[in-house]
């Protein structure tokens, strides 16, 4: 039960923002261009992820209802490949936020309950009654959940790549990259214009031996006052995740 929570957890951080350490690769072939179309393409980006920040703060609290399809293909023999889709409900006010799963392809993550705060993140145990507290990476506290963007401003290979419109919400359609020494990410989502959130994503991650390729779609937004109840965690029923023992204090 521990490990689909572990999942479930990293699942839902990645969703409302991007708090690991990126490192940008040297040879990205969009990053190529010279010092002064680089200069004015990040002059443009940063006014538009900016003004969308905005958006997304005007917009305030807001609930919505999120699907996750997830493909994870091996590239060695087997050449195994596995799909699960996940459905659920999201809350979200300023620094918190709470997402409750109403089906998935795992049938034991079914009613599953998070709860993020600004420093911790908190699963509930269905069997045993308790919460398992989980620290957030370095530098979550500080990202708020309302967006997606303010951990793009610093990252030089975010492009504007269209516009569409989703469901009658017109959008724009951004591209970036993340990586790291064990991972390479390629995203692309579609930003309301309107209200400065996520109506879909798209990720490609690419390891040395699997592509994982994950779908986002949010719908139902709804944006009204949430009350802090929705986010309480009874201290009494909270216990660290051994897995992350020597990480808490």
């Amino acid at each position: 039960m521990i490990k689909i929570f572990i999942a479930c957890f990293f699942v839902f951080v990645t969703n409302f923002s991007y708090a690991q350490e990126t490192v940008y690769s040297n040879d990205n072939k969009q990053v190529k261009s010279s010092e002064a179309q680089q200069g004015m393409q990040n002059s443009e980006v940063t006014t538009y992820l900016k003004d969308m920040l905005k958006k997304a703060e005007m917009s305030g609290s807001f609930h919505c209802k999120e699907l996750v399809a997830t493909t994870l293909s091996e590239t060695e023999e087997p050449f195994n490949k596995f799909s699960d889709t996940q459905k659920s409900v999201i809350w979200v006010k300023g620094k918190f936020a709470r997402m409750e799963v109403e089906s998935a392809s795992n049938p034991t993550l079914v009613g599953s309950l998070m709860i993020i705060h600004p420093d911790w993140a908190y699963g509930y145990d269905k069997r045993s009654g308790f919460w398992l507290r989980m620290p957030m990476p370095s530098g979550e506290a500080k990202t708020t959940y309302s967006n997606r963007l303010i951990k793009l401003l610093d990252n030089p290979t975010v492009r504007i790549v269209g516009k569409e419109t989703i469901e009658d919400k017109k959008a724009t359609v951004i591209e970036y990259q993340l990586g790291d020494n064990i991972a390479k990410t390629t995203c692309k989502e579609w930003i309301w214009n309107e209200k400065g959130v996520t109506l879909k994503s798209e990720s490609n991650i690419k390891s040395d031996y699997t592509i994982n390729a994950i779908r986002e779609d949010y719908t139902d937004y709804v944006f009204e006052d949430i009350p802090d109840s929705l986010f309480e965690v009874p201290k009494d029923k909270v216990i660290d995740n051994p897995l992350f023992q020597g990480t808490t204090n």
